[in-house]
């Protein structure tokens, strides 16, 4: 009894498989879309509210849907309405692309 449908599990060197991103590569990409969609997207004046909302729901992290994840995405949404922050804001956005693409060297 053969099994040809069993693959190696050391795929990772094989140039036509394409590489699952790492998990701070996923991170890195969500966090750089919804910044890019909140500073193209999203008015001026609702940015700093919106932004708040989400520093608030970050305190409330331990429950259900709400997650520490919003205190640091709400400050940078905040920063966006911020003229010196927004420099800060926007070198960072250009991190998170690159660790997204997975092209950042460690």
């Amino acid at each position: 009894m053969t099994n040809e449908t069993q693959t190696s599990p050391d795929t990772q060197g094989d140039p036509e498989q394409p590489q699952e991103p790492t998990l701070k590569q996923r991170v890195a990409g969500i966090t750089y879309r919804t910044l890019r969609w909140g500073r193209d997207k999203v008015p001026a004046g609702l940015r700093i509210p919106l932004g708040i909302l989400m520093m608030i729901g970050g305190v409330f992290g331990f429950l259900p849907i709400l997650g520490f994840w919003m205190l640091p995405l709400g400050a940078a949404f905040v920063a966006l309405d911020i003229p010196p922050a927004r420099k800060r804001i926007d070198t960072w956005m250009v991190q998170l692309k690159t660790t997204a693409k997975g092209s950042h060297s460690n």
